[in-house]
């Protein structure tokens, strides 16, 4: 008796659907859509049929990823002003600069609640029981007697000096750039030194997002600019010594 013929696959069989991404092309297409129009109807019916979920999506991921400490806030409160912050910056996204919608966005979404643990680290830091010195790390300690201290008159008065001086050279190499990009990175430099204590910085990275975010540049003309602008630094400070 012959055995069974064994039947081949043919290679044309349908394969199981891939999982569809949840931030994919077509939640790109679906912003660009929406910063395509002006009408405010079409905006809301995109925004919640075909981007909302994909951004809550994101954000929910990011808070399990990182461990983001919720505090006095609830899940559902630091998600929504999450969302709410991305949604408020959905028109930022520039699809000409070749960046991946996903891409953008994840760093955006990632900055701000890196922003949030640092406030909830630092309102933590606040209240630490001084009942037990003991407990306490050198390092705290040493951060209770600087804040015990009350600064003299004559260190405020020099660091007002100080930051006059730095605003200063900002205004001087200010007038002397010509070039567009070069302007717009500066005043977003700026803005940035004269919010510095309204702004929660964790790392050079950061300070590089706000102005990047300042002066709407995409990333190598920001870098260029920099570059230009730091030029201009080391010819003042050369100048200033010859004086």
């Amino acid at each position: 008796m012959k055995g069974k013929k064994r039947i081949r696959k043919s290679g044309t069989e349908s394969k199981a659907p891939e999982k569809e991404l949840y931030f994919g092309p077509d939640t790109h297409k679906a912003i660009c859509l929406f910063n395509g129009t002006t009408d405010m109807q079409e905006r809301e019916k995109i925004y919640t049929s075909d981007i909302r979920p994909a951004i809550e999506t994101l954000v929910e991921n990011l808070i399990r990823i990182y461990s983001v400490p919720l505090q006095h806030n609830s899940y559902n409160e630091v998600k929504s002003d999450c969302v709410n912050f991305l949604y408020e910056n959905l028109c930022k996204f520039d699809d000409s600069r070749g960046t991946k919608a996903f891409s953008y966005f994840n760093v955006v979404a990632r900055n701000w609640l890196f922003l949030y643990i640092r406030k909830i680290n630092k309102h933590t830091g606040k209240h630490v029981s001084l009942s037990d010195m003991s407990l306490l790390s050198k390092k705290d300690k040493n951060e209770i007697a600087r804040h015990s201290i009350v600064e003299s008159p004559e260190t405020v008065m020099v660091d007002v000096e100080r930051k006059a001086e730095i605003r200063n050279i900002l205004n001087r190499i200010n007038h002397r750039l010509v070039d567009d990009n070069e302007k717009a990175c500066m005043q977003a430099i700026m803005s940035v030194f004269d919010h510095v204590e309204d702004i929660d910085i964790l790392h050079k990275r950061a300070i590089l997002i706000y102005i990047r975010d300042l002066s709407n540049l995409p990333q190598n003309q920001l870098s260029s600019a920099l570059g230009s602008i730091r030029r201009h630094y080391k010819k003042l400070v050369q100048e200033d010594l010859k004086k």
